[in-house]
């Protein structure tokens, strides 16, 4: 069976994974498993979103605080429009490829 293969996540879609992991709350190991990162890739985000304001720890629980709900909301919304642009240019593509072809038909 073969898998597809795996893109390299942009450090967008790191931040985005660990804010969407840690909704409802989760400990920093249940975070690193459902973000699928390592332990250092892990500390070093956690870090980040939290002296940014993207990440509140409360009882050695991580919650995203609201400046992270809009974070993932925004990246949300960017995801789509990335998914819009990519299927025009797919469109294009295959206009330019057809008029290509019969172009050399001629």
């Amino acid at each position: 069976m073969e898998t597809a293969p795996r893109h390299k996540r942009t450090r967008y879609e790191l931040l985005a994974a660990l804010l969407e992991s840690s909704r409802g709350g989760c400990r920093k190991t249940t975070l690193m498993f459902r973000a699928n990162l390592s332990f250092t890739l892990l500390s070093k985000y956690l870090a980040f979103l939290m002296q940014n304001g993207f990440l509140e720890r409360r009882d050695g629980i991580y919650f995203p605080s609201p400046r992270g709900l809009i974070y993932l909301h925004r990246f949300a919304r960017y995801q789509r429009a990335k998914s819009d642009v990519t299927k025009s240019e797919e469109k294009v593509r295959s206009i330019l490829s057809i008029a290509r072809q019969a172009y050399r038909g001629k």
